[in-house]
């Protein structure tokens, strides 16, 4: 198996614990994944294939969070929400899929 050569860029949103992290392939400048975190925490996440928000099973900041990520850079409504344990799944899938590791995200 070989591995990929990834970038990741990490952007911090507001003054609050809300941040942006992109990977993208070093080799064809492609952008991978595009991971929205909570402080330390995926509570979104988009590839070129899939969109998926997780529900909010944390505090009520991580909940506004979340708002802001779907209003302002996702433009999904609350409905589509997955629970907390599909998100991760479908995340980890994603991860594997793009020739990822846990460790990269």
């Amino acid at each position: 198996m070989t591995t990929k050569r990834i970038e990741t860029s990490r952007t911090q949103v507001g003054q609050k614990s809300l941040f942006i992290e992109t990977i993208r392939d070093m080799e064809t400048g492609r952008q991978i994944i595009t991971v929205y975190k909570s402080y330390q925490t995926p509570v979104a996440f988009e590839t070129a294939d899939v969109l998926a928000v997780s529900e909010n099973v944390f505090s009520s900041t991580t909940g506004r969070h979340i708002g802001i990520i779907e209003r302002e850079y996702l433009g999904t409504i609350k409905s589509k929400r997955l629970e907390r344990d599909e998100f991760e799944n479908l995340l980890l899938e994603t991860v594997i899929d793009e020739g990822l590791t846990e460790r990269d995200i």
